[in-house]
């Protein structure tokens, strides 16, 4: 019993890491507390559920449409919501972004009503391994969380936009002495971390 749950814990904290990482990601570059952070992974959900089972596209196929409409709503965000505010104080953004996690919240209520959906998915079906049970769907969401952790570490540290994504979270105003472009540092790393909600 201990290592079923310690196996269910372990496998759970790849949804959370991923999460984290994107709302960490934004608290980080952006300074923002983004209260919307847990509606965004919610909204990820819904539009996950749209696709694979109100169109009825694959379920593979829906995922990285899910992805791609999430990036996209992110960006949108914050070029109406979030960079207007990034110069005011901090209290107007807490405001804007629990403003956008009411909207999200009763707007999901008012689209797809408060009853559980279920997403039907290939690997769902049970595994047992030396007396373990598990799926396999989160057994992949555990290695996408490893997977997706290297790979943002990486491009933190070995790629040019990463460097100045890092730049920026540590000095705004030498990034735009040098000619860093921090509209666009903000807009691609608050659309990242919302995209991470998606996976």
């Amino acid at each position: 019993m201990f290592l079923q749950h310690l196996a269910n814990g372990v496998l759970i904290s790849g949804i959370y890491a991923l999460v984290a990482t994107g709302f960490t990601l934004i608290f980080g570059v952006l300074e923002v507390v983004n209260f919307a952070h847990g509606e965004f992974y919610m909204l990820g959900a819904f539009i996950l559920f749209c696709f694979a089972e109100q169109i009825g596209l694959p379920y593979f196929w829906a995922i990285p449409l899910c992805i791609g409409t999430l990036l996209i709503f992110g960006i949108l965000v914050e070029r109406s919501a979030i960079r207007p505010l990034l110069q005011k104080s901090f209290e107007s953004m807490v405001i804007c972004t629990f403003a956008i996690s009411m909207i999200l919240m009763n707007g999901s209520l008012l689209i797809w009503g408060a009853e559980p959906r279920i997403i039907q998915s290939p690997l769902s079906t049970p595994v047992s391994v030396f007396g373990i049970a598990f799926t396999l769907q989160r057994l992949l969401v555990l290695v996408v969380a490893v997977a997706v952790s290297i790979g943002l570490h990486l491009f933190l540290y070995r790629t040019k936009l990463g460097k100045a994504i890092r730049a920026t979270a540590q000095n705004k105003d030498a990034c735009v002495a040098v000619g860093i472009d921090i509209a666009f540092i903000s807009k691609f790393t608050f659309a990242l971390g919302v995209g991470l909600c998606a996976l």
